[in-house]
């Protein structure tokens, strides 16, 4: 069976939806499956070779990276929730539907559509291309599958986006929170829709990194107590809870946010009181490969999420099983998706969204209790192995052929 996984990001990107798209390719064809990723051509791109893209994730090179022509640099920020300074709407979208439908031909006129095939996109434009010849021609594509990954509800145009709910063969999505959604407001049959949290690397689950030699790593200080966030500074994602909770520790403790831009840290530096702050460090981007050196230097790991943004009731964060596959003790926000992985006082301490006394009492708790970190970080790390990438791969290769058959 070929799976063609359509995406609508910049490859090599900063991310985490790249991460995960990347990751999953390799273990479908882990899993036996021919693997091609499709993804549009940005303008403004890291100056990577596609071989060099593997290595940039660290994943094998047992999948095909095609890049399709698009002009979509002129109409999507490089920055997420950014806007751009000259932009030309719908254009982006317009030109990658008309290079996706000449990879269609492509696909058609060479034949390789005879052989089963699924189509398995976070493109909702590719996907009802060829969810629409399937439809006008069900006979001619009767090898033909088409599955969407569904992370939220705000993909246009909408009316792609319902059509594939009530016609793709099959819906992917990250929480149970969305599968609630589809069934009980767009009443799709719970046989068409399969959960599959993220996940994380197999190999990181092997063998954890010691802590001291992650320190070394990434050139900070043995003994000092550290406590860690990675990820971008976005609505939602609490990093400003992160801030002022570590305005209430010494120096000695130190916090670190691994990730973002310049522009972005500049303007969360500014909130921060002066003379505060010292013991706040910003590293800024990191590469991917870099990321479990400083997640297995920490001390404490924090998932402040709250409750803003657009994409709050659906997330299932990368960094939930990066953290749980590091080993150390996480602190997160008691929201309702993140309770779909995390139990209180078991393999987590959630607090309440928002509150930063409590965020810094469940992580001065951490720091100060080493038998409570040590029980709950060995849950965590005992819980996450179910959520492997591979494992994912297989559970989702298994629903794909249920439903074709």
């Amino acid at each position: 069976m070929q799976l063609y996984y359509f995406s609508n990001e910049r490859i090599p990107g900063r991310l985490a939806c790249t991460v995960q798209q990347i990751n999953m390719c390799e273990c479908f064809a882990n899993a036996g499956l021919e693997v091609r990723f499709i993804n549009p051509y940005y303008f403004k791109t890291h100056k990577i070779t596609k071989d060099g893209v593997y290595d940039y994730y660290s994943v094998k090179k047992n999948f095909k990276i095609i890049t399709l022509p698009s002009l979509l640099s002129l109409s999507k920020s490089a920055i997420p929730q950014q806007k751009q300074k000259f932009s030309i709407p719908f254009i982006g979208g317009a030109s990658l539907m008309a290079s996706t439908w000449m990879y269609f031909g492509t696909l058609f006129f060479s034949g390789r559509l005879r052989k089963p095939t699924v189509i398995y996109s976070r493109n909702i434009n590719a996907a009802i291309i060829f969810l629409r010849m399937k439809q006008k021609y069900p006979a001619r594509f009767k090898n033909l599958s088409v599955f969407i990954e569904v992370h939220g509800f705000t993909q246009k145009p909408k009316k792609f986006l319902h059509a594939l709910f009530n016609h793709a063969d099959g819906l992917i999505c990250i929480t149970e929170a969305i599968k609630k959604e589809l069934e009980e407001k767009h009443h799709i049959d719970p046989a068409r829709i399969l959960v599959a949290h993220d996940g994380v690397k197999s190999n990181r689950l092997k063998s954890q990194i010691e802590r001291n030699v992650a320190r070394e790593k990434i050139k900070q200080p043995v003994k000092s107590r550290m406590v860690l966030y990675t990820g971008d500074i976005l609505p939602g994602k609490g990093v400003e809870i992160f801030i002022q909770a570590a305005q209430q520790f010494k120096r000695d403790t130190l916090f670190v946010l691994v990730g973002s831009t310049p522009e972005k840290i500049a303007r969360l530096q500014e909130s921060i009181p002066p003379g505060k702050g010292q013991n706040i460090l910003f590293t800024g981007y990191v590469e991917p490969s870099l990321v479990p050196f400083y997640q297995s230097a920490a001390d404490v790991l924090v998932l402040p999420n709250t409750r803003q943004g657009l994409y709050w009731k659906y997330t299932s964060p990368l960094k939930l099983f990066e953290y749980m596959a590091s080993g150390r003790p996480i602190v997160a926000t008691d929201l309702e998706n993140f309770r779909e992985v995390l139990k209180n006082r078991e393999n987590a301490l959630l607090v309440e969204p928002g509150d930063v006394n409590k965020m810094t009492g469940a992580i001065s708790e951490l720091l100060d209790n080493t038998k409570l970190a040590q029980k709950i970080s060995k849950q965590a790390l005992k819980d996450v192995e179910q959520y492997s990438w591979d494992n994912r791969a297989k559970n989702i290769i298994s629903f794909i052929r249920s439903r074709r058959a």
